[in-house]
């Protein structure tokens, strides 16, 4: 924007009309006779846009002086200067199609035939800027449009699995209770590329995923231990790969761990497996 300004003020004394001619040629009976006396009022909010551009900086700073402008035009539509300025003020908040408004509102003025060629040929640049500008917003629309798309999958395919969900797991071993359902709930956390599912409302860890992917058929499963809840689990390995099965349709995840030995004290020893299934 600093740049914008720079610019524009460099540019101004080869499109805009002297200040001081003008005022030169207010005093010409012709000229006089052709443009009022301008309000005060208009005088007022004219200088003020004119100090504030220097110092503008930003979209809200040019903002201002647009309305400076615009409230002098509008008080003095007979004031070239005031016009011209807006026109400026205009161009750089990058309203390109209202500069160039202003600018042939502008050539209704009685204007020398350098005046005339500068305004058109500013018109034209106006043009080219109106152009790039359009380009470049499309193209900012195109990859907003495409990272939303990229999120929206995102959540269609690993969001599916974050939240709460009801569980029912069934332990098949050679000991009394083979076949025991038990219900609970888990959640199931997403944090990046990791996934914990912790039982609820304990906060237990029971297993946990490391995507390699963008979607949850990448994801790496183990099966945690909890060594603290059992001690026959003592010398049990405390990760196990496990497969899991998502059916996204039917609201269900799946997970069964393989049959592992369990080398315990003389009478506990046996062979396990956990199905897991998790409903919302």
């Amino acid at each position: 924007m600093t740049l914008r300004l720079l610019l524009t003020l460099i540019s101004f004394p080869l499109f805009a009309p002297s200040l001081f001619c003008q005022a030169a040629a207010s005093a010409d009976s012709t000229k006089a006779a052709t443009y009022p006396p301008i309000p005060e009022e208009a005088r007022r909010h004219f200088i003020m846009g004119t100090t504030l551009f220097k110092d503008a900086r930003n979209t809200a700073d040019f903002s201002r002086v647009t309305s400076e402008f615009k409230q002098a035009t509008e008080l003095a539509p007979q004031w070239p200067e005031a016009r011209y300025h807006l026109a400026l003020a205009r161009e750089a908040a990058g309203d390109y199609s209202g500069a160039m408004a202003d600018l042939k509102l502008y050539q209704q003025f009685n204007l020398s035939d350098a005046e005339a060629r500068a305004v058109q040929d500013k018109i034209y640049v106006l043009e080219a800027k109106q152009e790039e500008a359009g380009e470049k917003q499309a193209d900012e629309q195109k990859a907003a449009a495409a990272k939303e798309q990229k999120k929206q999958e995102y959540r269609d395919k690993v969001g599916f699995l974050a939240g709460q969900w009801n569980v029912a797991s069934t332990f098949h071993c050679s000991c009394a209770w083979d076949g025991r359902v038990y219900q609970s709930k888990v959640m199931i956390t997403i944090n990046g590329k990791n996934l914990l599912i912790t039982n609820q409302p304990s906060g237990v860890l029971l297993a946990k995923g490391t995507m390699e992917g963008d979607d949850y058929t990448s994801i790496q499963w183990m099966r945690v231990a909890d060594t603290s809840a059992w001690p026959r689990q003592i010398g049990r390995l405390a990760d196990c790969s496990i497969a899991v099965t998502v059916d996204k349709p039917g609201q269900q995840i799946s997970w069964k761990e393989p049959t592992a030995e369990q080398s315990m004290p003389p009478i506990w020893t046996w062979d396990s497996s956990c199905d897991v299934q998790l409903t919302r």
